[in-house]
This record gives C-alpha cells, structure tokens and sequence, in this order.
C-alpha cells in the first residue's frame, strides 16, 4: 500500500483546520445574533447576522463533505467540494489552500480508488 503524498495529507489536514474553526465561527456568528435580538430589536441587523450564519454552514457542510471524500481517498472530488466551500461567505483561505493542494496531489490524478461509478444507459 503506497503512502500519501505531502500534497494529499497537508490539503486533507487544512480542511479539518478549517471545518474546527469554521464552527467556532458559526457559533460565534449565532451568539452575536442572539445577543442582537436579546439587547437591540433591528430586525434587519438580526436577518443580515442570521443569513450569514446560514451561508457559513452551508459552507461548513461543503467542507465536511470534501473531508469525507479525502477519507475516501478521492482527492479530485474533495478538491472541488473544498474549492466551493472556500468561496461561500465568508471566504475562507485555509479551505482554498487545502482544496488547491487536493486538487494538485497526485492522488488527484488518480481518481476515485475503490469506487466505481456506472453510467446509466
């Protein structure tokens, strides 16, 4: 069994770096807005906050997915997951490196291991 390249690991290692601290984000995002509807009732400061916090999990949940693919060991898939959940608000530079290093990695190339995929005929 062949060992990962420095690549693969480093852009699988910044996706877990980014899914950790985009959580704290996202909490720290929904503590603020419930600190806004509790001590100053702007509805729309509150609906800004809350699609924010929307659009940072959708991206949260981007990253998981380029995490699991990267367990998998289909770095070309993890690379445009991370790729789309690095642009999601708020950019995010810790995900668009682990996605380029993903999509660079030799693995990469490779495609999915262990995976078949059929074309519907």
């Amino acid at each position: 069994m062949a060992a990962l390249s420095t690549q693969a690991e480093v852009g699988k290692i910044l996706i877990i770096v980014d899914i950790i601290l985009g959580a704290f984000g996202v909490l720290a995002v929904m503590a603020f807005g419930a600190f806004l509807k509790f001590f100053m009732p702007l509805n729309f400061l509150y609906g800004l906050v809350g699609t924010w916090a929307v659009a940072a999990m959708a991206g949260l949940v981007l990253a998981y997915f380029a995490f699991r693919e990267a367990e998998r060991k289909d770095y070309h898939t993890a690379g445009i997951y991370a790729l789309i959940a690095s642009f999601l608000p708020p950019v995010r530079l810790i995900t668009l490196a682990g996605a380029i290093l993903c999509l660079l990695s030799p693995e990469a190339d490779k495609g999915a291991t262990g995976r078949t995929r059929r074309r519907k005929r």
